[in-house]
């Protein structure tokens, strides 16, 4: 099969003298493996890694905070230091009601906590 996703993206950009819009129209990408799971994570001030089940080989993640909750998500990449130690690089914070679809090679490595309290973020990670 082929044109398995059909993405599209607007962006509009409005603040006094600064407007600018985004539309690059869609995008059509083939998979190679069907699949993909869909997960809600409650989410503490400590770091949980995402849950990608079986999926060999991810492609694409889309996440959205879901919670009521004001308290941020924060998404990291598990690594390790010169000297061998585990890390957590932060490489975005997530908002109340901020939704985001990432090209995503290795989704495995995600790792998401609350910035305060608890809160749920939805995730779904594709298959490649």
């Amino acid at each position: 099969m082929a044109n398995e996703f059909s993405i599209s993206l607007y962006v509009g950009y409005d603040n006094g003298n600064a407007v600018t819009q985004i539309s690059p129209g869609a995008i059509n990408v083939d998979q190679t493996t069907p699949g993909y799971i869909d997960r809600t994570m409650a989410l503490t001030t400590s770091y949980s890694t995402l849950d990608i089940g079986d999926i060999g080989t991810s492609r694409f993640l889309y996440f959205r905070h879901v919670d009521s909750s004001t308290a941020h998500a924060l998404m990291a990449v598990a690594g390790y230091t010169s000297t061998g130690g585990a890390t957590n690089t932060e490489l975005s914070t997530i908002k109340k009601n901020d939704v985001a679809w990432l090209p995503m090679k290795n989704a495995a490595d995600l790792k998401f906590k609350a910035s305060s309290g608890t809160l749920k973020i939805k995730t779904i990670v594709f298959e490649a």
